[in-house]
């Protein structure tokens, strides 16, 4: 049984279950494999961990990415602040140390990371003035670059919102921002976040999980007990009934199904 889904690409899903062994599953073909152990990682009780997962085309390989650090509450550790970053390799079936991360993922929400354009996203803090930005690590050259947030969003509490994907462009949305979700059209463009409004929605909270193949204007949002589109122009939405589906949800993010096998990709 799955406790929490920690990343989805292309119909791969990486999942954690109730003893935190995480595992890559394709759900279509109801394949599962288990992620070894990290021998990087931080001991359970004295530290957090992030994660994410995405695919790399230049070296056509899987990669779980690790953001882990000491809880800075706990007597044994008080003053180790450092972001420790592993990788796992599907196709080399083994970790890796990386660089420490230069940004604070301890402020904010421990998610996992967001997969855009090949970059893994989440919403952080640079130190010292603790300021907020959008960290992003890139699985081809495996360093991490800044984000530009929009202009009106505080800058001082944005790490407390949230990113999604809409049509495979990076969002930032949250309460923090009336509801408001900002996409930002061109990938890497600060100057081209645009601002979409959402009014007259019941469901609370709502979440945007995508939009609508074909349409950029019909997005579909969600909460626990279901799903709603909502259309940007009309700022109307209308019900969805799932035929056969359960009562309630957990929303996560998007899947899309495929017959890829994570056990066919590591090397013999």
């Amino acid at each position: 049984m799955w406790e929490e889904v920690l990343g989805s690409c292309n119909g791969l899903v990486l999942a954690k279950d109730v003893d935190d062994k995480v595992f890559i599953t394709n759900p279509t073909t109801r394949e599962v494999m288990e992620v070894p152990f990290s021998p990087f990682a931080l001991p359970e009780h004295e530290s957090f961990v992030m994660y994410g997962f995405g695919y790399n085309s230049c070296t056509e390989d899987y990669q779980v990415i690790t953001i882990s650090f000491w809880d800075t509450d706990n007597e044994h550790n008080p003053d180790c602040t450092d972001m420790y970053v592993c990788s796992y390799s599907l196709r080399e079936n083994s970790w890796r140390k990386m660089s420490d991360s230069p940004y604070d993922h301890a402020v904010g929400h421990l998610t996992s990371g967001i997969l855009v354009n090949e970059k893994l996203h989440w919403l952080t803090s640079v130190m010292p003035g603790y300021s907020s930005t959008i960290a992003a690590f890139s699985l081809v050259n495996e360093e991490f670059s800044e984000i530009e947030l929009p202009s009106s969003i505080n800058n001082d509490n944005a790490v407390f919102n949230e990113l999604v994907v809409v049509g495979g462009k990076l969002g930032v949305f949250g309460t923090r921002l009336g509801n408001d979700l900002w996409v930002m059209e061109e990938y890497g463009v600060g100057a081209s976040w645009i601002k979409v409004s959402i009014h007259g929605v019941e469901i609370d909270p709502v979440k945007p999980i995508c939009s609508i193949e074909g349409s950029d204007r019909d997005i579909v949002l969600g909460d626990e007990d279901g799903i709603v589109v909502y259309n940007i122009d009309d700022r109307r939405c209308r019900n969805v009934r799932i035929e056969g589906g359960p009562n309630g949800f957990s929303i996560g993010g998007t899947y899309v199904e495929s017959l890829e096998s994570a056990k066919c990709i590591i090397r013999a």
